[in-house]
C-alpha cells in the first residue's frame, strides 16, 4: 500500500505494482456496491461494484451526482470553473 500516492492509477504504476484498492480481489467488500469520492485524479470511474464520483471540480472539471434509488443509476454531471490549481505532492 502506498498512502502517498495521489495520482491516476497509471501503467507505469502497475508494473511497480500498485493499483487502486478497488481492484484488489480478496478485499472483503467485494460484493457491495461502494460509492466513494476524494480522488480527483482517478475522475469518473463505474464497474459492477464500484462508483467513483470525483471529477475535479475544483480544478476545473466537473461536479458529478449519482442517483442510485433506481434500478439504473442515472449520472448527473456539471462543469465547473477551476478554482485552485491541482498539486500532487
Amino acid at each position: 500500500l502506498d498512502f502517498k500516492q495521489k495520482g491516476a492509477p497509471t501503467d507505469t504504476l502497475r508494473e511497480k505494482g500498485l493499483k487502486p484498492w478497488f481492484e484488489c480481489q480478496n478485499r472483503k467488500d467485494i460484493d457491495l456496491k461502494i460509492i466513494f469520492g476524494h480522488w480527483s485524479t482517478l475522475g469518473f470511474h463505474q464497474d459492477e461494484h464500484v462508483l467513483a464520483l470525483d471529477t475535479g471540480c475544483l480544478w476545473g472539471g466537473k461536479l458529478t451526482a449519482a442517483r442510485i434509488d433506481m434500478d439504473e443509476v442515472e449520472i448527473v454531471q456539471v462543469e465547473c470553473q477551476q478554482t485552485q490549481k491541482p498539486t500532487l505532492s
